[in-house]
């Protein structure tokens, strides 16, 4: 069963951010799906099979220039 993760990420300016969230988000999270990013709002939210896959999504949103947080 999927589930839903969300997360605040600061630093995003426009969609070209969104497309660079989004792409670390899926490579990080094998099987992610419904990932929805609003540079905006700076949320995150995605669903994944694996929720113990969190952190490496944190580190790969960090890695592509970005602050991440989860929400809880």
């Amino acid at each position: 069963m999927n589930k839903n993760v969300y997360m605040k990420v600061q630093g995003m300016g426009c969609q070209n951010c969104e497309t660079a969230v989004s792409k670390a988000v899926k490579e990080a999270c094998d099987g992610a799906t419904d990932v929805e990013v609003d540079h905006r709002s700076g949320s995150v939210s995605y669903c994944c099979p694996d929720r113990s896959r969190t952190p490496q999504v944190l580190e790969a949103i960090i890695a592509v220039g970005y602050e991440a947080s989860l929400v809880d």
